[in-house]
């Protein structure tokens, strides 16, 4: 007697450019690779999903600092002197406001650069470029704080950290 498995397979093929740092930034594989919502203690609640491959963070207490509730993703190199570019789709069920940083993933923490994005409830693209000023870290993160706003939810997708290959003076000597 033979036994014979039969399964169906679905394979997703997950390309990046050479240049990009992040992977999984349009959450095909869930929230593989991203660190769980993480809540100050005592200062927030929240909880954190993948549904229809963006990122929901699904706020009860937003606590009093935006990174009283982060998500974030780390093991990014950043070089000395070279620049980096940052975007993502983002919406909330209303109005409100979200920091997102590229920081140091070890302790003490430095912040590279980070920016504040005003979000409505439709979704838009969002991004920032900076130079990395400091030493080069090979742990570096990119993080999300969607704090303070009590009962705001907010959803992310398409998340991208590229090193920018052509910037004007590259193009320039080209």
């Amino acid at each position: 007697m033979q036994l014979h498995a039969v399964r169906s397979l679905e394979v997703i093929a997950n390309f990046a450019r050479p240049s990009e740092l992040r992977v999984n930034g349009d959450f095909t594989h869930g929230a593989h690779g991203w660190n769980r919502l993480q809540l100050r203690p005592g200062h927030a609640a929240a909880t954190g999903t993948v549904r229809d491959r963006a990122y929901h963070a699904d706020i009860m207490f937003g606590g009093l600092k935006a990174f009283d509730i982060q998500l974030s993703h780390e093991g990014m190199r950043v070089v000395q002197g070279k620049t980096y570019r940052l975007t993502f789709d983002a919406r909330a069920d209303a109005r409100r406001t979200i920091e997102a940083a590229i920081n140091t993933a070890a302790t003490p923490q430095t912040t590279y650069h980070h920016e504040t994005f005003d979000i409505t409830p439709q979704y838009h693209t969002y991004s920032f470029e900076f130079t990395m000023k400091e030493p080069t870290d090979t742990n570096a993160r990119v993080d999300f704080n969607p704090g303070v706003y009590d009962h705001n939810d907010v959803y992310l997708d398409n998340i991208q950290f590229i090193e920018t290959v052509w910037t004007d003076q590259q193009s320039k000597t080209r």
